[in-house]
């Protein structure tokens, strides 16, 4: 394998843990692993990209990819340990999301420090786990 294998290989899963940590910074690790199940349910939705990246990256999904969003610069930063703790947590959560799936098929959710969108109006609610409430439709 080469060094540019290895890194196409690791690239969907890192920036679905980049994701799950500008996402879900600070929620518990059920919740982080709620955020990455929900991009793994959409890859398999048919109206998302078939990848965690494709998914992850399309415009006005994820708000933390937004270029209006304070959470779009954030990345961990290995010298502070806290931070690397978290992104560590993220990324093992985006693993284990392939195994279980603990919001039953949500494919979308939301941060209770917002007003709820009006999507939220017309999907299934799942459940509420931390401040992300998760939604299926």
């Amino acid at each position: 394998m080469t060094p540019s294998d290895v890194v196409n290989e690791a690239y969907p899963i890192t920036v679905a843990a980049i994701t799950v940590y500008r996402e879900a910074r600070g929620e518990s690790y059920a919740a982080k692993l709620g955020v990455a199940r929900v991009l793994r349910n959409r890859t398999v939705d048919g109206r998302w990209p078939n990848t965690l990246d494709g998914v992850a990256l399309q415009p006005k999904q994820f708000s933390s990819f937004n270029k209006t969003d304070l959470n779009a610069t954030l990345f961990p930063l290995r010298y502070n340990k806290i931070e690397w703790e978290a992104f560590m947590d993220s990324a093992r959560a985006v693993v284990e999301s392939e195994l279980v799936d603990p919001v039953d098929g949500a494919n979308h959710y939301f941060d209770t420090s917002i007003a709820m969108p009006s999507w939220a109006k017309t999907m299934i609610f799942i459940k509420q786990i931390g401040k992300l409430k998760f939604y299926k439709g």
